[in-house]
């Protein structure tokens, strides 16, 4: 479950981030939330394999 949520947000981040490439002026903070929730999808990926 936390993976689901986790995937989705991550890709609506990574499409944010992207957009902001061609935008006039990008910024870092599309970048940064798509770092968090990328580690954060790891971290869970990890646990969930770890899982018995």
């Amino acid at each position: 479950m936390l993976l689901g949520f986790l995937t989705v947000f991550t890709v609506m981040a990574l499409i944010a981030a992207v957009a902001e490439l061609w935008s006039p002026a990008p910024g870092i903070v599309p970048g940064l939330v798509l770092l968090g929730f990328a580690t954060a999808w790891g971290f869970a990926f990890r646990a969930w394999r770890r899982a018995p």
